[in-house]
């Protein structure tokens, strides 16, 4: 990924639980493997998502609003009316 120097990564932070696993509800990243991804990919942004999709496999939007201000990435949680443009987008429009 980081040949491609995405600007932005989109990425599911609910995490994975054993007993969720055996019961068929597979998991993906928790909050820290997601920014250690966006941060090894080179993205200047990072939009947390699929946290609150389900009450039973959820992170709390606080430790997301929280990570804002980790090092070198800028940190967003998804929500509804959210919307982002980032730096290399606004430079596309302007062309």
């Amino acid at each position: 990924m980081a040949t491609l120097r995405p600007d932005i990564a989109l990425l599911p932070v609910n995490g994975r639980r054993a007993d969720l696993s055996a019961n068929g509800v597979p998991g993906n990243f928790d909050l820290a493997e997601a920014i250690a991804i966006a941060r090894a990919v080179g993205c200047g942004d990072m939009v947390a998502h699929h946290h609150g999709l389900f009450e039973f496999n959820s992170v709390a939007p606080a430790a997301i609003d929280a990570a804002r201000l980790t090092d070198g990435l800028c940190m967003h949680r998804a929500r509804e009316g959210f919307v982002l443009e980032s730096a290399a987008a606004s430079a596309m429009h302007a062309r």
